[in-house]
């Protein structure tokens, strides 16, 4: 018989291993009939059931549009396979310093869902090993002082297990001068099942301000009663923001930003950012212009509290901040 803590982890991990893997399988789970030209994709497909569950038995369903694209191999010239040219921020191989008093650590490659949009699915991911690596020899720069903010990231941290996020937590523990851990993850949407309360005792720790930024594109996401009770349940030990990406026919919608806006509300989400589209190859189909962007965004400030209406942003390589498109 497994201790109840063991059991919580196998049956999350249990749940992510059958996850939907193909469009083949995707075709049979939705029972809906999907164009042999789309069954060739260059990111491998892959999605939790129960997000799939979400989706309606239509192409046009804007959550599965996020994870099948309609036109697999169209690209523009502007396209990158890196489109925000993270290698010229590497401190380590796992940890970037994009901005100031904040480092970024690449976890893991392992996600709960393939975004066709993310503009990391072509990056070179460093094997855990390296992470540990990294903790057994600090670099010179790891205590002067400067670093304030770790921030999680990948893949995405909440695939890993326990114990190895109990070891990252532990490592991150000797950097004396950071204060604020956040951690940014998709999981709690799109596979609740893994924040458990063993889970969330790791950060029973009072040494950190803690922050989660989640992801949701579209309000359909966050419908449910396990969506509500999972993040009642982070709610009491992080400050819980969301960013969102402008996405053409999934949220480029007034009346979609809008709903999506005050669902996060209701669940205890503040609207973060609203990211305009990185260009990583193949991801042309899912671009809106700044100028309709913007003007979306505008409607939902005429409309909605400040605190709801998320900043429109869109990252430029190189810079040291977020570029505002709109400040309304």
């Amino acid at each position: 018989m497994f201790k109840q803590g063991l059991h919580d982890e196998v049956t999350w991990a249990t749940e992510l291993k059958g996850a939907i893997r193909s469009v083949s399988d995707l075709e049979k789970y939705l029972q809906i009939k999907i164009p042999k030209e789309l069954h060739e994709v260059r990111f491998p497909i892959l999605v939790t059931k129960y997000f799939a569950s979400k989706m309606s038995k239509s192409l046009d369903d804007p959550l599965l549009k996020q994870v099948l694209k309609k036109t697999p191999f169209l690209k523009t010239d502007e396209e990158l396979e890196e489109p925000l040219l993270e290698n010229q921020y590497k401190l380590h191989d796992v940890i970037l310093k994009k901005y100031a008093h904040r480092i970024l650590c690449l976890t893991t490659s392992q996600c709960a869902i393939h975004c066709q949009y993310c503009f990391r699915q072509n990056h070179d991911y460093p094997l855990k090993s390296k992470l540990r690596e990294f903790f057994k020899t600090p670099p010179t720069w790891w205590n002067q002082n400067e670093i304030k903010e770790v921030i999680l990231s990948g893949g995405d941290p909440l695939t890993l297990t326990n114990s190895f996020i109990k070891e990252v937590l532990e490592g991150f523990a000797a950097l004396s001068s950071a204060h604020t851990l956040r951690i940014h993850t998709r999981v709690p949407i799109v596979l609740p099942s893994r924040v458990t309360d063993e889970w969330l005792s790791l950060f029973d720790d009072k040494r950190w301000k803690l922050v989660m930024v989640v992801h949701a594109n579209h309000p359909n996401e966050l419908e449910g009663k396990l969506i509500k009770s999972t993040f009642k349940k982070l709610s009491q030990k992080f400050t819980l923001l969301n960013q969102s990406v402008l996405l053409k026919g999934i949220n480029n919608q007034e009346s979609t930003l809008k709903e999506l806006s005050w669902k996060l509300h209701e669940l205890g989400v503040m609207p973060y950012y609203l990211h305009q589209l990185d260009k990583v190859s193949g991801g042309a189909e899912y671009e809106v212009p700044e100028t309709v962007g913007s003007k979306l965004v505008e409607s939902m400030a005429a409309e909605l509290p400040g605190y709801l209406v998320p900043r429109y942003v869109r990252e430029i390589p190189g810079k040291k901040n977020k570029t505002p498109i709109f400040n309304g």
